[in-house]
């Protein structure tokens, strides 16, 4: 079960969500030139900044990670971010529904959270194979030698956000 704060983290980090697959994530499956200027610059900034070769030359794994990501994901986001507050209702609003919408209600709470259980464990499960992939085979944008031990922490600390909370929604 979900505390109202966490249902208003997790309707935000949906809300959050929907930009960053669209203009980051999906720069993995899509054409580089379908996105504008100041998103390939961003994407740009970002590998460099952050030596995230995954993104610079993503594996074919990857690819089809963010395929499901775009496919799935993203309209879960926009599903979260609708459903997610309407599960926070008042008890004393709640409390003057007749039988049939209490059990509507009910229903619909499980479906949410049987549907952030799967969006939690696809998206942890993806990110922790990124994370590995570093740890083990980390290497500098355009193949030239491995990441420093420092330069995959620093990777590794943009990663683990989206491992750590998508993990939290598994146990719900």
């Amino acid at each position: 079960m979900l505390t109202p704060l966490e249902l208003s983290f997790y309707t935000y980090y949906s809300l959050l969500h929907i930009p960053i697959t669209l203009c980051i994530d999906s720069t993995v499956v899509l054409p580089w030139r379908w996105f504008p200027r100041w998103v390939q610059a961003a994407v740009r900034w970002h590998v460099a900044q952050n030596h995230d070769y995954l993104l610079d030359d993503p594996p074919w794994w990857l690819v089809l990670f963010v395929a499901v990501e775009l496919l799935v994901q993203l309209p879960l986001f926009c599903y979260f971010a609708w459903q997610l507050p309407r599960l926070r209702r008042p008890a004393s609003v709640a409390a003057g529904d007749d039988k049939l919408l209490k059990g509507a209600r009910r229903r619909q709470h499980r479906r949410v959270l049987a549907l952030l259980r799967g969006y939690g464990a696809n998206a942890s499960l993806t990110t922790l194979v990124c994370i590995v992939h570093i740890c083990r085979w980390g290497h500098v944008v355009g193949g030239a030698g491995a990441l420093s031990p420092a330069q995959k922490l620093q990777l590794v600390a943009v990663y683990l956000p989206t491992f750590v909370i998508p993990l939290r929604l598994c146990f719900v």
